[in-house]
């Protein structure tokens, strides 16, 4: 029978009719989508998601590295604050009776380099028309009150202690004058 075709046909497939949509049914599809579209982020919120969670594991991962290797880390680098709260911050200290030079000096340090961040004089210059020796030497000062605070960590009496290192003594004649000046006021 080789000259026989094959004649049977292939079955079409046949599509299931659509469902009846009913207009109560309508109007639950189109809550039912709106709930699910309401769980979806922008790819630009998402995006920004993303990479401030890459910056704060680049951040944990540096913070584990230093630790590993022995240096000191500080954890609260990331949060600015405005000079207005430093400002502040930094009245309190002084005013306080109790407050440690450390503590003075890590304040003013801070009030200092927000200052300077932001465009302002230096504090620890005389005047605008400051030098270039006095910007330098101003920047000498900061850099040691610096080294001082972090050599310290925490310690007051160390950083006393550090800090005095780093002071000249006064003269001879003007340690006198100072000596009985503060004779004549015991008396």
């Amino acid at each position: 029978m080789p000259n026989e075709i094959e004649t049977n046909p292939k079955p079409e497939k046949q599509t299931p009719p659509a469902p009846e949509v009913k207009p109560s049914d309508a109007d639950r599809i189109i809550e039912e989508a709106k709930q699910a579209r309401s769980g979806f982020v922008k790819k630009e919120e998402y995006d920004n998601a993303i990479k401030e969670r890459d910056a704060a594991i680049a951040d944990r991962d540096k913070v584990y590295k230093a630790v590993l290797e022995g240096e000191e880390v500080d954890i609260h680098q990331g949060e600015k604050k405005s000079i207005a709260e430093l400002r502040q911050r930094f009245h309190e200290v002084v005013n306080n009776r109790d407050a440690s030079n450390l503590e003075i000096t890590t304040a003013q340090i801070e009030l200092r380099d927000a200052i300077i961040e932001n465009g302002g004089q230096d504090p620890f210059l005389a005047n605008a028309d400051a030098t270039e020796a006095e910007i330098e030497a101003a920047q000498r000062v900061a850099d040691v009150k610096r080294l001082c605070v972090k050599e310290a960590k925490g310690d007051p009496k160390k950083f006393n202690y550090l800090w005095e290192q780093h002071i000249k003594d006064d003269d001879p004649a003007t340690i006198a004058a100072l000596k009985k000046r503060s004779l004549k006021s015991k008396k």
